[in-house]
């Protein structure tokens, strides 16, 4: 894993939705470790390669706190879509 900087870490919002956090709290990891959530999420199969791509593009550009944002989000899509097809 790549250790993130603390100006990364302080910059980094975390998404507030009820599905992802439910993901987090199962998994033990709280809001202030970016890092570990990052990982849970790029080996949840949530992704597509064009996903990553993107993402790729997003943190080179932007910077990992964007990009964090932007996985969250994919994430957010893709519970959303498994609660709907419960």
């Amino acid at each position: 894993m790549v250790c993130w900087t603390q100006p990364e870490i302080v910059a980094y919002a975390p998404r507030d939705h009820p599905l992802l956090n439910k993901f987090y709290c199962e998994a033990g990891i709280p809001p202030s470790n970016p890092e570990r959530r990052a990982h849970l999420i790029m080996h949840a199969d949530f992704l597509t390669p064009t996903d990553y791509d993107v993402l790729s593009r997003e943190t080179a550009i932007k910077g990992r706190p964007a990009a964090m944002n932007l996985l969250e989000d994919l994430a957010i899509r893709h519970l959303e879509q498994e609660a709907l097809a419960k």
